[in-house]
Protein backbone atom coordinates (compact mmCIF):
# COMPACT_ATOMS: atom_id res chain seq x y z
CA UNK A 1 0.00 0.00 0.00
CA UNK A 2 1.34 3.29 -1.08
CA UNK A 3 1.98 5.74 1.73
CA UNK A 4 1.60 9.52 1.36
CA UNK A 5 4.98 11.12 1.85
CA UNK A 6 3.47 14.06 3.72
CA UNK A 7 2.27 11.81 6.46
CA UNK A 8 5.53 9.99 6.74
CA UNK A 9 7.40 10.48 9.99
CA UNK A 10 10.32 12.79 9.64
CA UNK A 11 13.61 11.22 9.53
CA UNK A 12 15.40 11.12 12.84
CA UNK A 13 18.34 13.35 13.21
CA UNK A 14 21.19 11.62 14.92
CA UNK A 15 21.54 12.53 18.52
CA UNK A 16 17.96 13.66 19.03
CA UNK A 17 15.02 12.06 20.70
CA UNK A 18 11.64 11.60 19.46
CA UNK A 19 8.94 13.75 21.18
CA UNK A 20 7.62 10.73 22.87
CA UNK A 21 11.08 10.01 24.05
CA UNK A 22 11.83 13.49 25.69
CA UNK A 23 12.84 12.90 29.30
CA UNK A 24 10.48 14.37 31.89
CA UNK A 25 12.02 16.03 35.00
CA UNK A 26 12.52 13.61 37.81
CA UNK A 27 10.47 14.86 40.81
CA UNK A 28 11.30 13.06 43.99
CA UNK A 29 8.41 11.51 45.75
CA UNK A 30 7.42 13.38 48.91
CA UNK A 31 8.59 11.83 52.11
CA UNK A 32 5.74 11.36 54.55
CA UNK A 33 6.12 13.71 57.51
CA UNK A 34 6.67 12.28 60.90
CA UNK A 35 3.84 12.86 63.37
CA UNK A 36 5.88 15.23 65.53
CA UNK A 37 6.64 17.46 62.46
CA UNK A 38 3.05 18.04 61.35
CA UNK A 39 2.93 21.53 62.92
CA UNK A 40 6.44 22.56 62.07
CA UNK A 41 6.57 26.11 60.52
CA UNK A 42 7.24 26.42 56.86
CA UNK A 43 10.17 28.79 57.51
CA UNK A 44 13.41 28.18 59.25
CA UNK A 45 13.66 30.31 62.42
CA UNK A 46 16.79 32.30 63.09
CA UNK A 47 19.15 30.83 65.53
CA UNK A 48 18.81 32.27 69.05
CA UNK A 49 21.89 34.06 70.42
CA UNK A 50 23.79 32.19 72.99
CA UNK A 51 23.27 33.84 76.42
CA UNK A 52 26.35 35.24 78.08
CA UNK A 53 25.20 34.45 81.61
CA UNK A 54 27.19 32.08 83.71
CA UNK A 55 26.79 28.53 82.73
CA UNK A 56 25.60 27.57 86.19
CA UNK A 57 21.87 28.48 86.69
CA UNK A 58 22.08 28.26 90.48
CA UNK A 59 25.06 30.64 90.69
CA UNK A 60 23.34 33.17 88.41
CA UNK A 61 20.18 33.14 90.51
CA UNK A 62 22.08 33.63 93.78
CA UNK A 63 24.04 36.56 92.33
CA UNK A 64 20.90 38.31 91.17
CA UNK A 65 19.11 37.73 94.48
CA UNK A 66 22.03 39.19 96.39
CA UNK A 67 22.11 42.27 94.13
CA UNK A 68 18.37 42.82 94.55
CA UNK A 69 18.61 42.43 98.33
CA UNK A 70 21.46 44.94 98.53
CA UNK A 71 19.54 47.39 96.36
CA UNK A 72 16.46 47.06 98.57
CA UNK A 73 18.49 47.66 101.74
CA UNK A 74 20.13 50.78 100.32
CA UNK A 75 16.80 52.03 98.98
CA UNK A 76 15.13 51.57 102.36
CA UNK A 77 17.72 53.87 103.92
CA UNK A 78 18.10 56.46 101.18
CA UNK A 79 14.72 56.69 99.44
CA UNK A 80 12.80 58.31 102.35
CA UNK A 81 15.54 60.92 102.70
CA UNK A 82 15.59 61.54 98.95
CA UNK A 83 11.81 61.81 98.80
CA UNK A 84 11.82 64.32 101.65
CA UNK A 85 14.62 66.30 100.01
CA UNK A 86 12.96 66.26 96.59
CA UNK A 87 9.62 67.27 98.09
CA UNK A 88 11.25 70.14 99.98
CA UNK A 89 13.19 71.29 96.91
CA UNK A 90 10.09 71.09 94.73
CA UNK A 91 8.02 73.13 97.18
CA UNK A 92 10.86 75.62 97.61
CA UNK A 93 11.26 75.96 93.85
CA UNK A 94 7.53 76.44 93.35
CA UNK A 95 7.36 79.06 96.07
CA UNK A 96 10.46 80.82 94.77
CA UNK A 97 8.99 80.93 91.26
CA UNK A 98 5.80 82.50 92.63
CA UNK A 99 7.94 84.93 94.61
CA UNK A 100 9.84 86.07 91.50
CA UNK A 101 6.80 86.18 89.21
CA UNK A 102 4.79 88.16 91.76
CA UNK A 103 7.43 90.91 91.69
CA UNK A 104 6.76 91.42 87.98
CA UNK A 105 2.99 91.12 88.24
CA UNK A 106 2.82 93.67 91.05
CA UNK A 107 4.25 96.29 88.72
CA UNK A 108 1.04 96.25 86.70
CA UNK A 109 -1.81 94.41 88.39
CA UNK A 110 -5.53 94.85 88.79
CA UNK A 111 -6.91 95.63 92.22
CA UNK A 112 -8.74 92.31 92.58
CA UNK A 113 -5.44 90.44 92.04
CA UNK A 114 -3.39 92.64 94.33
CA UNK A 115 -3.83 90.82 97.64
CA UNK A 116 -3.04 87.44 96.10
CA UNK A 117 0.15 88.72 94.50
CA UNK A 118 1.22 90.58 97.66
CA UNK A 119 0.78 87.35 99.61
CA UNK A 120 2.88 85.38 97.12
CA UNK A 121 5.59 88.04 97.14
CA UNK A 122 5.86 88.68 100.88
CA UNK A 123 4.52 85.41 102.30
CA UNK A 124 7.70 83.31 101.84
CA UNK A 125 9.60 85.81 104.01
CA UNK A 126 7.26 85.46 107.00
CA UNK A 127 8.18 83.12 109.85
CA UNK A 128 6.44 81.88 112.98
CA UNK A 129 8.32 82.22 116.27
CA UNK A 130 7.84 80.01 119.30
CA UNK A 131 9.67 80.85 122.51
CA UNK A 132 10.55 78.14 125.02
CA UNK A 133 10.50 78.76 128.74
CA UNK A 134 7.59 81.18 129.02
CA UNK A 135 4.41 80.44 130.92
CA UNK A 136 1.43 79.45 128.85
CA UNK A 137 -2.15 80.47 129.30
CA UNK A 138 -4.64 77.63 129.77
CA UNK A 139 -7.56 79.48 128.25
CA UNK A 140 -9.33 78.73 125.00
CA UNK A 141 -6.88 78.99 122.09
CA UNK A 142 -9.22 81.28 120.18
CA UNK A 143 -9.35 83.59 123.19
CA UNK A 144 -5.67 84.04 123.67
CA UNK A 145 -4.70 80.68 125.15
CA UNK A 146 -1.29 80.82 123.48
CA UNK A 147 2.27 80.78 124.63
CA UNK A 148 3.30 84.27 125.67
CA UNK A 149 6.30 83.73 123.45
CA UNK A 150 4.46 83.07 120.22
CA UNK A 151 4.70 85.64 117.51
CA UNK A 152 5.74 86.39 113.98
CA UNK A 153 8.89 87.57 112.28
CA UNK A 154 10.25 88.38 108.85
CA UNK A 155 13.46 87.35 107.10
CA UNK A 156 15.27 90.58 106.18
CA UNK A 157 18.63 89.25 105.04
CA UNK A 158 19.82 86.25 103.02
CA UNK A 159 22.41 85.51 105.72
CA UNK A 160 19.65 84.33 108.06
CA UNK A 161 18.66 87.45 110.01
CA UNK A 162 15.07 87.71 111.23
CA UNK A 163 13.38 90.83 112.59
CA UNK A 164 10.63 90.56 115.21
CA UNK A 165 9.28 92.29 118.33
CA UNK A 166 11.48 92.42 121.42
CA UNK A 167 8.59 91.52 123.72
CA UNK A 168 8.05 88.26 121.79
CA UNK A 169 11.50 86.88 122.66
CA UNK A 170 12.15 88.63 125.96
CA UNK A 171 13.18 86.21 128.72
CA UNK A 172 13.36 83.24 126.36
CA UNK A 173 15.24 80.08 127.30
CA UNK A 174 15.15 78.97 123.68
CA UNK A 175 13.72 80.17 120.39
CA UNK A 176 12.41 78.08 117.51
CA UNK A 177 11.54 79.52 114.12
CA UNK A 178 9.23 77.88 111.61
CA UNK A 179 10.20 79.03 108.12
CA UNK A 180 7.45 77.13 106.32
CA UNK A 181 7.52 74.00 104.19
CA UNK A 182 7.67 71.97 107.41
CA UNK A 183 11.05 73.30 108.54
CA UNK A 184 11.61 74.36 112.14
CA UNK A 185 15.07 75.65 113.05
CA UNK A 186 16.64 76.98 116.25
CA UNK A 187 17.39 80.69 116.49
CA UNK A 188 19.77 82.80 118.54
CA UNK A 189 19.04 86.29 119.81
CA UNK A 190 21.56 88.75 118.34
CA UNK A 191 20.22 91.78 120.21
CA UNK A 192 17.13 93.84 120.94
CA UNK A 193 15.94 97.39 121.50
CA UNK A 194 13.11 97.82 123.97
CA UNK A 195 12.37 101.39 122.98
CA UNK A 196 11.32 100.43 119.45
CA UNK A 197 10.29 96.92 120.59
CA UNK A 198 12.50 95.31 117.96
CA UNK A 199 14.75 92.25 118.15
CA UNK A 200 17.11 90.57 115.69
CA UNK A 201 17.40 86.77 115.48
CA UNK A 202 19.86 84.58 113.54
CA UNK A 203 18.91 81.29 111.90
CA UNK A 204 20.40 78.93 109.31
CA UNK A 205 20.47 80.75 105.96
CA UNK A 206 19.52 77.74 103.83
CA UNK A 207 16.44 78.16 101.62
CA UNK A 208 15.48 81.64 102.81
CA UNK A 209 13.73 84.31 100.75
CA UNK A 210 14.32 87.70 102.38
CA UNK A 211 11.76 90.44 102.03
CA UNK A 212 12.56 93.60 100.08
CA UNK A 213 12.96 96.74 102.18
CA UNK A 214 10.49 99.52 101.34
CA UNK A 215 10.49 103.23 102.11
CA UNK A 216 8.09 104.05 104.95
CA UNK A 217 8.67 107.77 104.45
CA UNK A 218 7.19 107.47 100.94
CA UNK A 219 3.89 106.12 102.29
CA UNK A 220 0.95 108.47 102.06
CA UNK A 221 -2.03 108.52 104.38
CA UNK A 222 -4.67 106.33 102.75
CA UNK A 223 -2.11 104.03 101.10
CA UNK A 224 -3.01 100.33 101.04
CA UNK A 225 -1.04 98.05 103.35
CA UNK A 226 -1.13 94.36 104.27
CA UNK A 227 -0.21 92.78 107.61
CA UNK A 228 1.17 89.23 107.50
CA UNK A 229 1.83 86.94 110.42
CA UNK A 230 0.68 84.00 112.50
CA UNK A 231 -2.31 85.16 114.57
CA UNK A 232 -3.38 82.44 117.03
CA UNK A 233 -0.63 80.25 115.57
CA UNK A 234 -2.21 80.21 112.09
CA UNK A 235 0.78 80.49 109.75
CA UNK A 236 0.99 83.11 107.02
CA UNK A 237 -2.32 84.84 107.53
CA UNK A 238 -2.82 88.14 105.73
CA UNK A 239 -5.09 91.10 106.48
CA UNK A 240 -5.66 94.30 104.57
CA UNK A 241 -6.03 97.95 105.56
CA UNK A 242 -4.89 101.48 104.87
CA UNK A 243 -2.45 103.86 106.50
CA UNK A 244 -4.61 105.95 108.81
CA UNK A 245 -1.84 108.23 110.07
CA UNK A 246 1.94 108.57 110.31
CA UNK A 247 4.31 109.66 113.07
CA UNK A 248 2.02 108.56 115.91
CA UNK A 249 3.80 109.31 119.18
CA UNK A 250 2.48 106.76 121.67
CA UNK A 251 5.33 106.58 124.14
CA UNK A 252 5.47 108.42 127.45
CA UNK A 253 7.16 111.80 127.66
CA UNK A 254 10.42 110.29 128.91
CA UNK A 255 10.51 107.72 126.10
CA UNK A 256 9.40 109.63 123.03
CA UNK A 257 11.15 107.51 120.41
CA UNK A 258 8.04 105.51 119.60
CA UNK A 259 7.15 106.79 116.14
CA UNK A 260 4.41 104.56 114.69
CA UNK A 261 2.45 104.06 111.52
CA UNK A 262 -1.25 103.75 112.33
CA UNK A 263 -3.36 101.43 110.18
CA UNK A 264 -6.77 99.79 110.32
CA UNK A 265 -5.40 96.38 109.29
CA UNK A 266 -6.47 93.71 111.77
CA UNK A 267 -3.56 92.76 114.04
CA UNK A 268 -4.23 89.96 116.52
CA UNK A 269 -2.13 88.10 119.10
CA UNK A 270 0.57 86.31 117.17
CA UNK A 271 0.83 89.01 114.49
CA UNK A 272 3.38 90.85 116.62
CA UNK A 273 6.69 91.13 114.83
CA UNK A 274 5.26 90.32 111.41
CA UNK A 275 5.74 92.53 108.36
CA UNK A 276 3.54 95.35 107.17
CA UNK A 277 3.94 95.60 103.38
CA UNK A 278 2.85 97.95 100.63
CA UNK A 279 1.25 97.22 97.25
CA UNK A 280 4.62 96.09 95.86
CA UNK A 281 5.06 93.52 98.62
CA UNK A 282 7.89 95.55 100.16
CA UNK A 283 8.47 95.95 103.90
CA UNK A 284 7.21 99.29 105.22
CA UNK A 285 6.75 98.39 108.90
CA UNK A 286 6.98 95.82 111.69
CA UNK A 287 3.60 95.30 113.32
CA UNK A 288 3.17 95.72 117.04
CA UNK A 289 0.00 94.52 118.72
CA UNK A 290 -1.58 97.16 120.94
CA UNK A 291 -3.76 95.56 123.60
CA UNK A 292 -6.71 97.51 124.96
CA UNK A 293 -10.31 98.25 124.12
CA UNK A 294 -9.50 101.83 123.18
CA UNK A 295 -7.42 100.51 120.25
CA UNK A 296 -10.04 98.21 118.71
CA UNK A 297 -9.89 98.42 114.93
CA UNK A 298 -6.53 100.20 115.10
CA UNK A 299 -3.07 98.70 114.72
CA UNK A 300 0.41 100.16 114.77
CA UNK A 301 3.75 99.39 113.16
CA UNK A 302 7.33 100.56 113.57
CA UNK A 303 8.23 102.28 110.26
CA UNK A 304 10.66 100.33 108.10
CA UNK A 305 13.10 103.23 107.92
CA UNK A 306 13.38 103.14 111.72
CA UNK A 307 13.48 99.34 111.84
CA UNK A 308 16.24 99.16 109.25
CA UNK A 309 18.54 101.42 111.26
CA UNK A 310 17.91 99.35 114.40
CA UNK A 311 18.55 96.12 112.49
CA UNK A 312 21.81 97.31 110.92
CA UNK A 313 23.12 98.61 114.25
CA UNK A 314 22.26 95.42 116.15
CA UNK A 315 23.76 93.22 113.44
CA UNK A 316 26.97 95.24 113.58
CA UNK A 317 27.33 95.78 117.33
CA UNK A 318 24.99 93.22 118.94
CA UNK A 319 23.05 96.04 120.61
CA UNK A 320 21.41 99.36 119.85
CA UNK A 321 22.76 102.33 121.77
CA UNK A 322 21.28 105.71 121.00
CA UNK A 323 23.28 108.84 120.60
CA UNK A 324 22.91 111.53 123.25
CA UNK A 325 22.67 115.20 122.22
CA UNK A 326 21.55 116.83 125.46
CA UNK A 327 18.52 118.94 124.57
CA UNK A 328 14.86 119.05 125.52
CA UNK A 329 12.94 119.71 122.30
CA UNK A 330 9.31 120.74 121.96
CA UNK A 331 7.01 120.97 118.97
CA UNK A 332 6.23 124.41 117.58
CA UNK A 333 2.93 126.25 118.03
CA UNK A 334 1.48 129.39 116.46
CA UNK A 335 2.28 131.30 119.65
CA UNK A 336 5.93 130.21 119.52
CA UNK A 337 6.06 130.98 115.82
CA UNK A 338 4.93 134.55 116.46
CA UNK A 339 7.31 134.98 119.40
CA UNK A 340 10.32 133.65 117.48
CA UNK A 341 9.51 135.49 114.26
CA UNK A 342 9.26 132.36 112.13
CA UNK A 343 8.55 132.79 108.38
CA UNK A 344 4.91 132.95 107.32
CA UNK A 345 3.21 130.47 105.02
CA UNK A 346 1.89 131.50 101.61
CA UNK A 347 -1.40 132.56 103.18
CA UNK A 348 0.60 135.19 105.14
CA UNK A 349 -1.49 134.48 108.25
CA UNK A 350 0.02 131.27 109.69
CA UNK A 351 3.60 130.40 110.55
CA UNK A 352 5.82 127.68 109.14
CA UNK A 353 5.91 125.25 112.04
CA UNK A 354 8.24 122.57 110.68
CA UNK A 355 11.03 122.09 113.18
CA UNK A 356 11.69 121.46 116.87
CA UNK A 357 11.99 124.21 119.46
CA UNK A 358 14.99 123.83 121.81
CA UNK A 359 13.54 124.45 125.25
CA UNK A 360 16.64 123.52 127.26
CA UNK A 361 20.29 122.56 126.60
CA UNK A 362 22.17 120.37 129.08
CA UNK A 363 25.49 121.76 130.25
CA UNK A 364 28.65 120.08 128.94
CA UNK A 365 26.55 118.09 126.50
CA UNK A 366 27.29 117.47 122.80
CA UNK A 367 24.62 120.07 121.99
CA UNK A 368 26.38 122.71 124.09
CA UNK A 369 29.69 121.81 122.46
CA UNK A 370 28.10 122.25 119.02
CA UNK A 371 26.83 125.75 119.89
CA UNK A 372 23.11 124.93 120.10
CA UNK A 373 21.27 127.31 122.42
CA UNK A 374 17.93 127.48 124.18
CA UNK A 375 15.42 129.22 121.91
CA UNK A 376 16.88 127.81 118.68
CA UNK A 377 14.64 126.00 116.22
CA UNK A 378 16.21 122.91 114.67
CA UNK A 379 15.02 122.73 111.05
CA UNK A 380 17.22 119.96 109.67
CA UNK A 381 19.27 117.12 111.15
CA UNK A 382 21.83 115.26 109.08
CA UNK A 383 20.17 116.27 105.83
CA UNK A 384 16.68 115.23 107.00
CA UNK A 385 13.87 117.74 107.47
CA UNK A 386 12.64 117.92 111.07
CA UNK A 387 8.86 118.13 111.28
CA UNK A 388 8.44 118.13 115.05
CA UNK A 389 10.09 117.20 118.35
CA UNK A 390 9.14 113.54 118.03
CA UNK A 391 10.89 113.21 114.70
CA UNK A 392 13.99 114.97 116.02
CA UNK A 393 14.20 112.41 118.84
CA UNK A 394 14.08 109.63 116.25
CA UNK A 395 16.68 111.23 113.99
CA UNK A 396 19.06 111.71 116.90
CA UNK A 397 18.47 108.16 118.11
CA UNK A 398 19.15 106.76 114.65
CA UNK A 399 22.46 108.61 114.31
CA UNK A 400 25.40 106.41 115.22
CA UNK A 401 27.49 107.45 118.19
CA UNK A 402 30.68 109.27 117.30
CA UNK A 403 29.51 110.44 113.88
CA UNK A 404 29.15 114.06 112.87
CA UNK A 405 25.74 115.46 111.99
CA UNK A 406 25.05 118.76 110.26
CA UNK A 407 22.41 120.76 112.13
CA UNK A 408 20.53 123.63 110.50
CA UNK A 409 18.94 126.00 113.01
CA UNK A 410 16.81 129.14 112.97
CA UNK A 411 17.96 131.87 115.37
CA UNK A 412 17.07 135.57 115.51
CA UNK A 413 15.53 135.58 112.05
CA UNK A 414 18.45 133.81 110.36
CA UNK A 415 19.48 130.25 109.60
CA UNK A 416 22.82 128.81 110.66
CA UNK A 417 24.57 125.47 110.15
CA UNK A 418 26.34 123.76 113.04
CA UNK A 419 28.09 120.43 113.47
CA UNK A 420 27.27 118.08 116.35
CA UNK A 421 29.05 114.88 117.40
CA UNK A 422 26.86 112.50 119.38
CA UNK A 423 28.03 110.60 122.45
CA UNK A 424 26.61 107.60 124.21
CA UNK A 425 24.62 108.53 127.30
CA UNK A 426 26.66 106.24 129.56
CA UNK A 427 29.90 107.64 128.16
CA UNK A 428 28.70 111.21 128.71
CA UNK A 429 27.79 110.45 132.33
CA UNK A 430 31.24 108.95 132.95
CA UNK A 431 32.81 112.13 131.59
CA UNK A 432 30.79 114.24 134.04
CA UNK A 433 32.04 112.17 136.99
CA UNK A 434 35.69 112.64 136.10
Amino acid sequence: MEVDSSQQEPSQVPGTLRPSQVAEPQVPEPVPARPQDLHQPLYTPLAKPTPSLPSSPSLSRITWLMAIAAFMLVSAAIVPMLVQRISYSWNLGKEKAQYEVAAEILKNVRLNELSAQVSKRAGPSVVHINVLGKQRSRGNWLRGGLSEGQGSGVVVDADGYVLTNAHVVKGADGIQVSIGRGRVVPATLVGSDELTDLAVLKIQPEGLMPITWGDSDALDTGAMVWALGSPFGLDRSITFGIVSAKHRWLGPADRPHKDYLQTDAAVNPGNSGGPLVDAKGELVGITTAIVGESYQGISFAVPSNVARVVFERIRKHGKFERGFLGIEPRSLTEELGKELGLPLNDDMTTYQLNGAYVFRVTEKSPAAAAGIQSGDVILNWGGRVVRDASELYNLIGNTEIGTEATVRIFRDGETHELTAVLEGFDEWQRKLRR
